[in-house]
């Protein structure tokens, strides 16, 4: 296995945090949707929605302990 596969490139708190955000917001919106749709199961929807914020959380956890 490349060193790239087992290493993955570093990204900030900052970045990581902003995108686990993105993704919340993009769920929130589309969810509703998906769920009349009959595409998603609303209690997976919120599920995946509550695992998006526990990560959020986690990761401003980490930030206010002073990580980078």
């Amino acid at each position: 296995m490349s060193d790239i596969a087992e290493f993955p490139t570093m990204v900030s708190l900052d970045a990581q945090m902003a995108e686990a955000g993105r993704e919340l917001a993009m769920r929130r919106r589309t969810y509703p949707m998906l769920i009349a749709q009959r595409k998603l199961d609303h209690d997976t929807a919120q599920h995946q929605i509550r695992c998006m914020e526990s990560i959020l959380a986690t990761l401003r956890q980490l930030k206010s302990k002073g990580g980078k």
